[in-house]
């Protein structure tokens, strides 16, 4: 049986609360730390209130529904989920437009996604199902990514927080890989093959569907930017790569959907690494060149010596 929710149109009030969270821990809980590293710390504290709960309620949800499929109808239940991801989504595209706004990966992320739980939401009401589990896989590394990130930045002032960085690494970038990289991946191609076989047309329109195809999969394909940086690499006088290497140490697994501008940060402390050691991107070898320069946004520093 499906769990009734109140019939009242819950979204301002859930995007009112992420609003406040935010605002509370930027003025309240990180008023003390250096404006450089408060807005990503705030928006990993509104983070840890919707990862691991997204996770519960998507989870309940799922269970709940009374048919599951790929086109099945939207519960109440599974729509109270998606308002609630919708309005913690809303929160940090705004924290991004107006303290990151170069950010653009973030921000093309966030943007898609919002599409997608949208569209799924107030325009077609079918198919949370599907949205609902590559939820689930999203944020089941939430916490853990949360606490990683907070202690990456206070690494190079706390020893405790260096400690809980390094201790967290190894299983944060395991399960991270297992379930964007592996479990997701499986999911999605039979979501695709689903809707791809029109089979779903009747409820969910065929350009919506493939718009989740490609949105999804772009997320996938674009798992994100794995750069290998030797600590050799690092220079001093360069602000991005001491930053980078705080994050990964040896090496960095990032993707659109980490905290702290990752990946963006990653892109453009490679150019710098490639630039400072070959004195211009062209000059770099052939394979870093492609690499740099590919739609998933690889690259690869191994070449140094």
């Amino acid at each position: 049986m499906e769990i009734m929710m109140p019939g009242c149109w819950l979204l301002p009030h859930i995007f009112a609360a992420f609003s406040v969270t935010y605002l509370l821990g930027y003025f309240v809980i990180f008023r003390n730390w250096s404006p450089k590293y408060r807005p990503d710390a705030s928006s990993c504290f509104i983070s840890s209130f919707h990862g691991t709960p997204a996770v519960f309620l998507a989870v309940a949800a799922i269970l709940n529904q009374p048919v599951r499929g790929f086109a099945s109808p939207n519960t109440n239940f599974q729509n109270l989920v998606l308002d609630f991801s919708i309005g913690y989504f809303t929160v940090d595209l705004l924290h991004y437009l107006i303290l990151i706004p170069g950010d653009y990966l973030f921000i093309a992320h966030h943007l898609a996604t919002l599409f997608v739980f949208v569209t799924c939401r107030y325009l077609v009401v079918h198919g949370a199902f599907s949205i609902l589990v590559l939820l689930v896989l999203a944020e089941v590394t939430s916490a853990c990514q949360n606490v990683w990130t907070l202690a990456g930045l206070r690494k190079a002032d706390l020893p405790i927080a260096a400690r809980i960085h390094k201790n967290l690494s190894p299983p944060f970038y395991g399960l991270y890989t297992i379930m964007r990289g592996f479990i997701g991946p499986v999911f999605f191609y039979k979501m695709s093959a689903y809707y791809l076989s029109g089979k779903g047309s009747n409820v969910i329109p065929i350009w919506v569907s493939a718009a989740w195809i490609v949105v999804v999969g772009g997320a996938i394909l674009s798992l994100g930017v794995y750069c290998d940086v030797p600590k050799r690499v690092v220079y001093s006088r360069s602000e991005d790569l001491v930053w980078l290497a705080s994050v990964g140490e040896a090496s960095l697994f990032a993707s659109v959907s980490f905290r702290s501008s990752a990946s963006s940060l990653v892109i453009i402390a490679c150019t710098k690494a490639l630039i400072e050691r070959w004195g211009h991107l062209d000059s770099a070898p052939l394979t870093i060149k492609l690499a740099m320069r590919s739609e998933v946004l690889e690259c690869g520093l191994h070449g140094f010596e």
